[in-house]
């Protein structure tokens, strides 16, 4: 959108839920969102899913993150939200790759 994009992740296991939480917080919004769910070992994904205010009108979204995890170094993140049709869009994707 013609401007310097930074984002945050965090993301940690809760004893008590057996459930992962993330956060996640970036330059487009002024709303920290929150997620929570599950991984599945047999497709190397972790799968959250929260709501949060939308970056363009502030109305609440539902919101699903997928983790995949490719190889040893690398991931993708896919961020998806109901588009006007309800029908779920990609919102954001991030590939993540180690540094060597």
């Amino acid at each position: 959108m013609g401007s310097p994009f930074n984002g945050h992740f965090a993301l940690g296991y809760d004893q008590q839920k057996k459930k992962y939480i993330s956060s996640w917080i970036d330059s487009l919004s002024s709303s920290m969102m929150t997620s929570e769910g599950a991984y599945d070992e047999s497709t190397k994904t972790l799968t959250l899913t929260g709501e949060s205010p939308s970056c363009m009108d502030g109305s609440i979204k539902k919101h699903t993150v997928a983790h995949v995890i490719k190889d040893k170094d690398t991931s993708v993140m896919t961020m998806s939200m109901p588009g006007p049709d309800g029908k779920p869009q990609t919102a954001m994707e991030i590939t993540y790759k180690r540094k060597k």
